[in-house]
C-alpha cells in the first residue's frame, strides 16, 4: 500500500466508494432498458392481483358511450371527447403497514395511456370516489374511476397503482 493511502485513510474510504460508483454506473448503463427486462403480467376482469401486500381486483368495467348524466336532484350532463368508461374495482391492505392507493390507468392496444378525468367525481358515488395518495390500514375498499378516451381506442388494460403505479400489472377489460 502507497504510503500516503497509510497516512491518509480518508483516501482509501473514498476509493472504496468511487469502485463501487463505478461498478453501479456499469450496472446502469449497460443493462437492458426496462421494457426488455420487466415482463408485463396478464390479469382478467375479477381475477384476484396480489402486489406489494395489496390485493387488487377489477369488479366491473362498462363503456358508458358518448355521455353520462349526474344522477342527482338537479341534472346534469356530460358530454366526452371521445366516450366514457368506467372502472369498479376493489383494493384490500392485507399488510399491517398503512399503504397508498395512487394514481390508476387504462392502457390502450397502441400503448396510450389514460388517467382518470378528476370532474368525474360527481358521477361516482361519494364513497367510491378515488382521491389519488389515499392511506389506508388493514381493510378493504372499492372505488369507481371514469375515463374519457377516443372512441377508437381498443384493448383496453387497467394498470393499479400504489406510490408508483404496477405498468407491468395489467387488466384486461373486455373491451
Amino acid at each position: 500500500m502507497p504510503g500516503w493511502i497509510g497516512r491518509h485513510p480518508v483516501f482509501a474510504f473514498a476509493g472504496f466508494f468511487f469502485v463501487l460508483f463505478l461498478i453501479g454506473l456499469a450496472v446502469v448503463v449497460f443493462s437492458p432498458p426496462s421494457s426488455q427486462r420487466a415482463e408485463v403480467k396478464q390479469y382478467r376482469v375479477e381475477d384476484n392481483v396480489y402486489l406489494e401486500g395489496m390485493r387488487w381486483k377489477v369488479i366491473t368495467a362498462h363503456d358508458l358511450g358518448s355521455t353520462i348524466t349526474f344522477p342527482g336532484p338537479i341534472a346534469a350532463i356530460e358530454q366526452a371527447s371521445g366516450r366514457f368508461v368506467r372502472v369498479h374495482f376493489e383494493v384490500e391492505n392485507q399488510s399491517p403497514v398503512r399503504k397508498v392507493v395512487g394514481y390508476v390507468g387504462l392502457i390502450d392496444s397502441q400503448g396510450n395511456e389514460y388517467s382518470p378525468r378528476l370532474w368525474a367525481d360527481s358521477w361516482v358515488p361519494l364513497g367510491d370516489r378515488l382521491l389519488p395518495g389515499t392511506s389506508i390500514g388493514q381493510e378493504r375498499h372499492t372505488y369507481t374511476v371514469i375515463f374519457d378516451i377516443p372512441r377508437d381506442a381498443s384493448g383496453l388494460q387497467f394498470y393499479p397503482a400504489g406510490i408508483t403505479p404496477y405498468k407491468d400489472v395489467r387488466i384486461n377489460l373486455g373491451f
